[in-house]
């Protein structure tokens, strides 16, 4: 039988936060050494590529960030409150 990867699934709002936060370390690590090989073999088309990729993981993983700090310093149920908008 084939070893696929562990899902990661949050049963709360901080725990599904925390799962994607992990997500996004993994995929950054990836981009980067996909951006390693790209300049090894002189691909600067695909290294573009993933430059931009990567610019957009960081970003996402600043968010999350920003988000489990706003739990942090407002507590669950104010997180969840001014967050119900949107």
């Amino acid at each position: 039988m084939q070893d696929l990867n562990k899902l990661l699934i949050g049963e709360s709002v901080k725990e599904v936060l925390k799962c994607d936060l992990q997500l996004e370390q993994e995929a950054i690590h990836l981009v980067r050494e996909a951006i390693s090989c790209c300049e090894l073999e002189a691909d600067y088309i695909s290294r573009e590529l993933l430059a931009d990729i990567l610019e957009g993981e960081e970003e996402h993983l600043d968010w999350l960030g920003t988000q489990l700090g706003l739990i942090e310093s407002m507590g669950l149920e104010n997180f969840i409150q001014f967050h119900r908008h949107e």
